[in-house]
């Protein structure tokens, strides 16, 4: 419902002003699931590049639970 509004877009240019008014900031990065083609081609138009840096990950619960106390 709310796809090609530029919602994204506005977020994305008040990030990166925030970003460029803060003295150690140098740049910003997105996280994207491989197969999502869609969103990596809105994230390049943007200009975000593909770098050579892989994401590990170590799972240790396989999902959040409500969990009550033993007693």
């Amino acid at each position: 419902a709310h796809r090609r509004q530029g919602v994204f877009r506005l977020l994305l240019t008040r990030a990166r002003e925030y970003v460029a008014s803060q003295t150690d900031g140098v740049g910003m990065r997105l996280y994207v699931e491989e197969h999502n083609s869609l969103a990596q081609e809105t994230y390049a138009r943007l200009g975000f590049v593909t770098t050579g840096y892989r994401v590990l990950e170590l799972t240790i619960r396989s999902a959040l639970k409500h969990e009550t106390p033993q007693a």
